[in-house]
């Protein structure tokens, strides 16, 4: 599942050019969802177990709401952030190992 704070406001057809994009670069997904300014309550709406975003303010309220690991994806605008309960992280095969790791401790 694909949650993103884009507005149809600010960006004609965000759902279609954001569904575009994902197909372009062969980006898996079974749900995506937009204008979704509190992606914490998304995450409990749709039981989301795991939550990855490069943005400081969605994660720290992910973290501060649920129970689920949090992971900051590393970025040029996010480099000041130090919080010790969000893990940074630096590619798509770090959070995949990382996933690979916690469904192999948690079973």
């Amino acid at each position: 599942m694909i949650i993103t704070a884009r507005e149809e406001s600010r960006v004609k057809d965000v759902y279609h050019i954001s569904k575009e994009w994902l197909g372009k670069h062969a980006v898996p997904y079974d749900k995506l969802i937009i204008n979704s300014t509190n992606k914490a309550e998304r995450c409990i709406e749709n039981n989301i177990n795991i939550f990855i975003d490069d943005s400081i303010e969605h994660c720290e309220n992910v973290q501060n709401n649920l129970r689920i690991p949090v992971y900051l994806f590393n970025s040029p605008y996010n480099q000041k952030h130090e919080n010790t309960h969000i893990k940074r992280v630096f590619s798509w095969k770090e959070i995949y190992e990382e996933v690979i790791s916690k469904k192999v401790s948690n079973n």
